[in-house]
C-alpha cells in the first residue's frame, strides 16, 4: 500500500487531542495543535484523522455523551487502520471493571468487547489497533488492573496491542522522564509525542499496516 493511500483513524482521550505546550505559574499550559495523530500524518505522509476528546471514557458513562462506545458509529468509513488508546479516565472516573465475558458497554471489559467487535464490523479489511494507557505515579494497582484487562481483551479477539504501560518508555516515577515528556504525570510535552510516535510507526511497521 502506497502511503498516500493509507488513512489511519485515531480514537482516543486527551492523549490524543492535545499536549503540553509550556507552563504559566503552577498551571501547565495545553494545545489541540499538536498531538500524536498530527505527527503520525506529518511522519507518514498519509491521512490520519483525530477522533480523540479530552476527558471521554471507553466505556458508556451516565451524564456523559463522548465515550468511545458512542462515538466510533460516528467515525468516518474508509480506514486502513484504526488506532485506540486508553484506560486513564476509565480508571479516574471509576468505570467498573467487570469480566471478561461482559458485553455491556457500562464495564471497563464489556466496552472494550463491544467497542473491537464494533470496529471489526465497521472496518473488516482494517487493521484494528489497542494502546494501552501509559504508566501513572498514583492508584497504581487499578491502572495495572485496567492495563491487565486491555491485554486479555486483545489476547481473546487476537487484536495487536502496543503496550505502553510497561514498555513506554514513560514512567512519571521517574523524575528525569517526568520532567522531560510528560510533567502533570498524565499527558505529553513534544519530547514525549516524539518518541510516543516513534514507537506507534514501529508498531504498525511490526503488524504490517504499512505495508513495507
Amino acid at each position: 500500500m502506497k502511503k498516500q493511500e493509507l488513512v489511519i483513524h485515531c480514537l482516543g482521550a486527551s492523549n490524543t487531542r492535545s499536549s503540553i505546550c509550556g507552563k504559566d505559574g503552577d498551571r501547565f499550559l495545553y494545545t489541540q495543535e499538536l498531538n500524536y495523530p498530527a505527527l503520525l500524518q506529518q511522519k507518514l505522509g498519509c491521512t490520519v484523522r483525530n477522533y480523540g476528546v479530552g476527558g471521554a471514557n471507553i466505556a458508556r458513562q451516565e451524564g456523559r455523551q463522548d465515550s468511545y462506545v458512542e462515538r466510533y458509529p460516528l467515525m468516518e468509513e474508509g480506514a486502513n487502520v484504526v488506532l485506540v488508546q486508553g484506560t486513564g479516565n476509565d480508571v479516574a472516573l471509576g468505570v467498573p471493571l467487570g469480566t471478561l465475558s461482559d458485553t455491556v458497554d457500562t464495564t471497563y471489559y464489556g466496552a472494550l468487547n463491544t467497542l473491537v467487535d464494533g470496529l471489526y464490523a465497521k472496518y473488516p479489511r482494517a487493521f484494528i489497533l489497542l494502546i494501552t494507557g501509559m504508566t501513572r505515579e498514583k492508584d497504581r494497582e487499578r491502572y495495572e488492573q485496567y492495563t491487565a484487562a486491555m491485554l486479555e481483551v486483545a489476547r481473546l479477539k487476537a487484536v495487536p496491542v502496543l503496550d505502553m504501560y510497561h514498555h513506554g518508555l514513560m514512567n512519571p516515577c521517574i523524575p528525569a522522564i517526568k520532567a522531560l515528556r510528560m510533567p502533570d504525570g498524565a499527558h505529553m510535552t513534544l519530547a514525549g509525542l516524539e518518541l510516543y510516535t516513534a514507537q506507534i510507526i514501529g508498531f504498525l511497521r511490526q503488524v504490517g499496516a504499512l505495508g513495507d
